[in-house]
């Protein structure tokens, strides 16, 4: 009896003890609060979504991912090594590293066609995905969307077009897409959704597309405020609208980087008309090439981009291997009119301005086409480039660099070798057309007469 009273009085102890504490605890979380709020933190800083305790949370799993980062490049090197070859990565051997790495987690190693990788670690029911790319970038899988066919490149077309900017996620290319040539094809993005991620196409090509309906921003992609990149187009694509606006072959209208992308599609549409885009708002557009032809109904038709907008637009190390026609004016090798800057960049291929635009009250027939650009305006800038190709305007302002060039504006360092011609001997030059604009160290080779008159630099400089 003794010994059970004594228990019964360590057990009351035990509980009241725990209250105690209990107590104790309530009191001092109050007491923090209290403090945190006299100091002016409210309770949202603290438990809010991006509160104290929630950017503990991110910090620890940044923390975490860097680490399992870190694992990954040990684990590559390691494989290497045991391979004996720098120049290729197997999967048995990468697998067997990256075990030993995570020796306290499951591992799974996931190869794909293009001999990039997905590793999955999963460790107490969590798992972190992460994709190593050819160049052995590391990149959180879960903002990677792998696309290996036509179905999964139209559902990502689709996403996008019904709301899913993308933003934050890398969409890769890992195989040649093949699109039913008898079908439409949508473009991905457009004004209301635009695309905000990054497309790598890996150098990856996109045969069978077809667009041959629509009014605007017509191209693989409508509208872009993302990266798109190492993506091809082959000539089995068909793009033919006649009175579409903003008609090209990668992208309709950009906002965001092209770059490293190759157009071989011959195009026709009404008004910006290019290989690579049609309208370009947007920062850079790259390494890029047009083999096809380009036909523009209307005006500003270009090789490369139709209408490269603000100051701080650049088209750099692009070239242009297409024939460029324009029914109107404003057409170059390079771009139809360019209001940005236009750097190190080459055409080739012949260009025709076959309209005009009335000017001074309509005495006037201007074309306004260029080797590189046609019409050079706003503070706009052409330098470092050359021209081999032919062109020709059906009335003035043709030159083998520039049709057309405001005050405002500067062409430096280009080189022309390619002939001007003109159905009337007045306004065209073997630089320049008709040229406001700043001009130093631009050359030019001795050719044929520029129809019935000699050799000249400018047709009119101011």
């Amino acid at each position: 009896m003794k010994n059970k009273l004594i228990a019964n009085g360590v057990g009351a102890g035990l509980v009241s003890a725990q209250k105690e504490r209990g107590i104790t605890l309530i009191a001092l979380v109050i007491t923090i609060i209290i403090l945190l709020i006299l100091a002016g933190v409210t309770i949202a800083m603290v438990v809010g979504d991006n509160g104290i305790l929630s950017r503990a949370r991110n910090a620890k799993e940044e923390t975490d991912i860097s680490g399992d980062k870190e694992k990954i490049r040990i684990a590559i090197i390691s494989s290497r090594i045991i391979d004996d070859d720098y120049t290729y990565l197997s999967k048995e051997n990468f697998e067997q590293e990256l075990t030993k790495e995570f020796s306290d987690s499951n591992v799974l190693v996931e190869e794909n066609e293009d001999k990039s990788f997905i590793v999955s670690i999963t460790k107490n029911g969590s798992t972190r995905k992460y994709y190593i790319d050819e160049n052995e970038e590391i990149l959180r899988s879960d903002d990677i969307l792998i696309i290996n066919n036509p179905e999964k490149l139209i559902e990502f077309r689709n996403n996008v077009n019904g709301g899913n900017s993308y933003e934050g996620y890398n969409i890769f290319l890992t195989g040649d897409i093949t699109l039913n040539s008898s079908e439409e094809w949508e473009p991905i993005g457009n004004d209301e959704n635009p695309f905000y991620g990054t497309f790598d196409g890996k150098n990856h090509s996109i045969s069978g597309m077809k667009i041959t309906s629509g009014s605007a921003n017509l191209a693989f992609f409508g509208v872009n405020k993302g990266i798109v990149k190492k993506l091809k187009l082959l000539s089995s694509n068909t793009i033919n609208i006649s009175d579409g606006n903003n008609v090209a072959g990668i992208v309709g209208k950009n906002y965001g980087k092209i770059e490293n992308c190759e157009n071989n599609i011959n195009i026709t549409g009404g008004s910006g008309v290019a290989g690579i885009c049609a309208r370009n708002e947007g920062e850079t557009i790259l390494n890029c090439i047009n083999n096809g032809d380009i036909k523009g109904n209307k005006n500003m038709c270009g090789g490369i981009v139709g209408y490269n907008v603000n100051e701080d637009s650049l088209i750099e190390n692009c070239g242009n291997n297409g024939n460029v026609t324009s029914e109107e004016y404003y057409v170059g090798g390079i771009c139809g009119g360019n209001r940005g800057k236009v750097k190190k960049c080459y055409n080739k291929g012949s260009i025709k301005g076959n309209g005009y635009i009335s000017w001074d009250g309509g005495n006037s027939k201007i074309t306004q086409a260029g080797g590189i650009v046609g019409q050079l305006a706003g503070k706009g800038l052409i330098e470092f480039c050359y021209n081999s190709g032919y062109v020709y305007v059906r009335w003035t302002d043709g030159g083998g660099i520039c049709g057309d060039g405001a005050s405002s504006c500067k062409i430096n360092n280009c080189y022309n070798c390619g002939k001007v011609r003109s159905e009337v001997n007045s306004g065209i030059g073997c630089i320049g057309g008709y040229i406001y604009s700043s001009c130093s160290n631009c050359y030019y080779l001795e050719m044929e007469k520029i129809l019935g008159g000699s050799n000249r630099r400018f047709g009119w400089k101011y």
